[in-house]
């Protein structure tokens, strides 16, 4: 499977490149080969993301408390709706954009916050190759980002999208919060656990979460409308 789906990515890069090269020459049109590689690109998705959660399911409902999850499960609805779109060779409507949009955003996050705060501490091996984290912390990010910015027009200001995009993932943390102040739940990432560390060091990680999601909103949307003002 692994090896399956290093083949896939890299095949669909590829590809990507070779779309983009359509989409430049046929302005806001869906060429016949944007169709089919913005299929296989959400589908990927799609499946590697169900897929991982297939993996983790052992462990029972209690996984839907991670945000990699959440992201993944919200990445794997809206790349379903995209594959739909481009199937029938319509432009996705603007909520199935913003859907898309958020989801790239967690899958973004996800892979940053793995990168930069568990595979220190817990292995580069273990939190992006081992099972269901290569999928979630890794493949599905990655296609998702591509797909998100090859193939998904985005019209709002990169400030509108940010603030749009933020909210599943402020929503996430305030309910996180919220569990942990309360005792209902421990974790299940270190800057959750409220009661480890200093009211302070919770304060900064609130703030930086909140900075970092909206830098990372603004920041895929400008490039989203740079690539395609580029192509047209």
């Amino acid at each position: 499977m692994t090896f399956f789906c290093a083949i896939l990515v890299s095949e669909n890069i590829r590809l990507a490149r070779t779309a983009a090269r359509d989409v430049s020459r046929e302005g806001k049109s869906m060429s016949k080969s944007r169709r089919i590689i913005g299929i296989c690109l959400n589908l990927a998705v799609a499946f590697m993301a169900i897929h991982g959660i297939a993996l983790m399911m052992h462990r029972g409902w209690a996984i839907l408390r991670f945000y990699t999850v959440l992201s993944n499960l919200l990445a794997a609805v809206a790349c379903l709706l995209c594959a739909g779109c481009f199937f029938f060779g319509t432009e996705a409507p603007g909520w199935i954009r913003y859907l898309k949009l958020a989801a790239t955003l967690g899958l973004t996050l996800t892979f940053l916050i793995a990168a930069a705060v568990l595979a220190p501490d817990m292995g580069f091996y273990e939190i992006f190759l081992e099972g269901a984290v290569l999928y979630h912390h890794l493949l599905c990010p990655v296609l998702c980002i591509i797909s998100f910015l090859l193939f998904d027009r985005i019209s709002v200001s990169p400030l509108t999208g940010a603030v749009i995009t933020a909210v599943p993932t402020i929503i996430y943390g305030i309910v996180a919060y919220i569990l942990n102040i309360t005792r209902v739940m421990t974790g299940p990432y270190p800057f959750l656990q409220v009661y480890d560390q200093s009211v302070a060091a919770t304060i900064l990680w609130i703030i930086g979460l909140i900075v970092l999601v909206n830098l990372l909103g603004f920041l895929l949307v400008w490039l989203n409308r740079r690539i395609h003002k580029t192509a047209d």
